[in-house]
C-alpha cells in the first residue's frame, strides 16, 4: 500500500482539499463555499478582518462649561473630549485616526470594542462629577461613567469599555461633561477601537 504522503492530490480521498501538496507548511484551506477554495497563510487570514486604532493623551486640559441637568443624563450637555493637540495617534490597521478632532472612524463594518481610560483632576473646584460617554455618528450610548472628584486635584481614573456595530466610515468620540464649569487636566488618558 501506498504512503498517502505520496499519492498525487488527484488520488486523495474528498476530505483532503485540493492542492494539499502544494500548499505551504502552516497554510489553510479557505473554502469558497462553491466546492471550492484556496490555500491563505494561517497568520494573514487570522488578521485580515482585524481592525484597530488607538489615540492617546498626556498632559491635556479642557474647559468643560456646567451641565445644564445636574444628573448628567442630557446629551446635549456633553462636549466632544478634544483641545487642539490634545491627542496623538498611535496604533491603527483599518481605522482612521484624526488627532486634531479625537476621533476614529471606521473603514470595515462588524462588531467593535470601545474603550478608554483617562486619570483626571479639575482645578478650583470641588465636589464635582464629570461624566465621559462614547458617540458613534452622533449617536450617544446610553451609559455615562460618573467620576467624583472630592477636591481641587483630586487626582481620579476612569475607564470603560462597550461592544457597538458600526458601519463603514462611521465616526466614533468620546465626550465629557460636569457638574460645575471646570478646567479638567488628563494626566494621560487612551480611546481605542477594536473589531471583533
Amino acid at each position: 500500500m501506498a504512503n498517502h504522503a505520496d499519492l498525487p492530490s488527484s488520488e486523495w480521498h474528498p476530505a483532503y482539499p485540493p492542492g494539499s501538496d502544494l500548499a505551504s507548511s502552516g497554510d489553510i484551506f479557505v473554502s469558497d463555499g462553491a466546492g471550492a477554495g484556496a490555500w491563505e497563510s494561517f497568520t494573514d487570514t487570522l488578521t485580515s478582518e482585524k481592525a484597530y486604532g488607538q489615540l492617546y493623551t498626556s498632559g491635556s486640559t479642557i474647559n468643560v462649561t456646567q451641565a445644564t441637568d445636574s444628573a448628567l443624563d442630557t446629551d446635549i450637555d456633553y462636549i466632544n473630549l478634544t483641545t487642539l493637540s490634545m491627542w496623538t495617534g498611535s496604533l491603527s490597521k483599518d481605522v482612521t485616526l484624526d488627532a486634531t478632532n479625537g476621533t476614529l472612524t471606521t473603514t470595515k463594518p462588524g462588531t467593535y470594542r470601545l474603550s478608554f481610560w483617562t486619570d483626571h483632576y479639575v482645578d478650583g473646584t470641588a465636589n464635582v462629577n464629570i461624566a465621559f460617554k462614547f458617540s458613534v455618528d452622533g449617536a450617544f450610548s446610553p451609559i455615562k461613567l460618573i467620576s467624583t472628584s472630592d477636591f481641587s486635584g483630586d487626582i481620579r481614573n476612569s475607564s470603560a469599555d462597550g461592544l457597538v456595530e458600526v458601519t463603514e466610515g462611521q465616526v466614533v468620540r468620546l465626550h465629557v461633561a460636569a457638574t460645575s464649569a471646570v478646567a479638567l487636566t488628563l494626566e494621560s488618558g487612551q480611546l481605542s477601537i477594536e473589531r471583533l
